[in-house]
């Protein structure tokens, strides 16, 4: 076992299972577990140079993306924001999350795909709040290199996310994981926890870990909203994935998010169309139906009510840019 001691938190590295519990300080002085048995699995890590055919839209993975740019110029969208990805800087991309990559020349990057779990089926992301772009260095470079070096079968053959982001593929590079000696798995799970440490906040978000048991099956259903806003989301199946009744889910949605399931499946559905209407060419009625909602005049309706306007006025105001791909 390894303890690592920083001013406001301790991790503790257990050699048995692979794994970290990380404690952060309280009030008083006291101590409190925020995360339980962070497990770190690298899927994929490689150096890459890119082109304009980096350009992949409506991808939602069940794993997490890092990336450190060593020249060129791209970007990324997720969160609802647009990160424009500069040389010197590393980006995160977190697990379940709508993104879209854009090169409109070229890009020269270091990437690493991972898992991450913290037990009862949640993600670290559900107890720590995260940033997704911080300033690197020549020695988070020397980190993505050392993972390369470690594990020089892990890289992309195609990188098209098809081709990688998919049931059987993902099961295969579990397995492969499985296989790889007990001192590469330690090295790699140091590694991305140096990583990750650059975008952590310092102050956790307590709402995150207070509430009780049914809170971590909570947790869950953001996920799996995420997964299926082009699907039909109803409370009863919503409930039923969560193992709670449809009244007791109800409740405690709403006393955690301050949103019934159904504003809150509609407010994470214009959220996506806004995404949509500024970074794709997809017509409006395509992106009504891409959001779930199949009927447009509905749609319209639903997209006023959040953001006061209509989605043709929505793109004509912050509207998809084609990007130029002559190159040069």
């Amino acid at each position: 076992m390894i303890i690592f001691l920083s001013k406001s938190d301790i991790f503790i590295y257990n050699y048995d299972n692979l794994s970290y519990l990380w404690l952060t300080h309280a009030k008083e002085g006291k101590m409190y577990e925020v995360e339980k048995l962070i497990d770190l699995s690298l899927l994929h890590v490689g150096h890459v140079f890119l082109n304009k055919n980096w350009d992949y839209d409506d991808i939602i993975s069940p794993f997490s993306r890092l990336y450190y740019i060593a020249s060129g110029s791209g970007k990324i969208f997720h969160h609802g924001q647009e990160f424009q990805l500069k040389p010197g800087h590393l980006y995160l991309v977190p697990s379940f999350t709508y993104s879209r990559y854009i090169c409109d020349h070229s890009l020269e990057q270091y990437y690493v795909h991972f898992l991450d779990g913290v037990g009862e089926g949640l993600s670290m992301y559900h107890l720590r709040s995260f940033s997704y772009e911080e300033i690197g260095s020549e020695w988070e470079e020397s980190l993505f290199k050392k993972l390369i070096a470690l594990n020089p079968e892990q890289h992309l053959l195609r990188y098209h996310p098809k081709n990688y982001d998919n049931e059987e593929v993902l099961r295969q590079t579990k397995n492969q994981i499985k296989g790889l000696p007990l001192k590469v798995k330690l090295q790699n799970q140091g590694i991305l926890l140096t990583l990750l440490a650059n975008f952590m906040k310092d102050k956790q978000d307590s709402s995150r870990v207070e509430g009780g048991s049914s809170y971590p099956k909570l947790f869950r259903i953001f996920d799996y909203i995420q997964q299926n806003l082009s699907q039909k989301l109803t409370i009863p199946d919503l409930a039923a994935y969560s193992n709670l009744s449809p009244d007791h889910f109800s409740r405690r949605f709403r006393q955690h998010t301050g949103y019934s399931p159904s504003d809150y499946i509609q407010l994470k559905r214009i959220e996506r169309a806004q995404l949509l209407l500024t970074t794709t060419d997809n017509s409006l009625s395509q992106i009504s139906f891409m959001v779930g909602i199949t009927n447009y005049s509905h749609f319209i309706r639903i997209f006023q009510k959040f953001t006061a306007t209509t989605p043709a006025k929505y793109r004509k105001e912050f509207g998809y840019a084609k990007p130029d791909l002559r190159g040069g």
